[in-house]
């Protein structure tokens, strides 16, 4: 699980001090300094989740094309989504991770035509995704991939690290080894 440190600031959460490799779908290695304990409820009602998130400088990117609002699709009209906007291009400042989401999902998936998303119901709220028009005939294609990665932690391996280098130290004698 991902969290934005503009909304860890923001909340005012305390700091855990870690040292996690990031891979991403680059294969780009990034290190996470800090975690957060933090617990997600959903908007209106329902369960509380708690759990550790480590905190990310930024976790998204938008292109410049940004699907319309005014897209509506009839399959999920009447659904009370988890994002009361889930079109808008306000940040994403948390990112679910698979150790959490399957404990989120509940039964109920509405589907319509191939080229609009799928909405999977949730604790949560209903979320969308899927493909959300016919294949994009732009020169870019964006993919949104977020891939996690805990190889070792930099604290465990410097510790190790010191141990095996330390010097071993002899217990005193006692009267009797003397």
């Amino acid at each position: 699980m991902f969290i934005s440190e503009l909304l860890a600031q923001r909340l005012r959460l305390a700091r855990i001090n870690c040292s996690v490799y990031v891979t991403d779908i680059s294969k780009m290695q990034s290190v996470v300094r800090h975690a957060v304990q933090i617990t997600i409820t959903p908007a209106h009602r329902g369960p509380a989740y708690a759990t550790t998130a480590f905190i990310l400088r930024s976790l998204t990117k938008y292109l410049s094309d940004r699907v319309d609002t005014a897209y509506k699709w009839k399959h999920v009209a009447e659904l009370e989504f988890a994002d009361c906007d889930p079109m808008s291009s306000d940040p994403i400042d948390i990112i679910i991770g698979a150790d959490l989401f399957g404990t989120l999902v509940l039964d109920g998936v509405r589907k319509d035509s191939e080229h609009e998303p799928f909405a999977q119901n949730t604790t949560l709220g209903w979320i969308l995704s899927g493909q959300i028009a016919s294949f994009p005939t732009s020169e870019s294609i964006s993919a949104l991939v977020h891939h996690g990665v805990i190889i070792e932690t930099l604290d465990h391996d410097l510790r190790r690290f010191w141990e095996i280098e330390e010097v071993p130290q002899e217990a005193p004698r006692s009267s009797e080894e003397h």
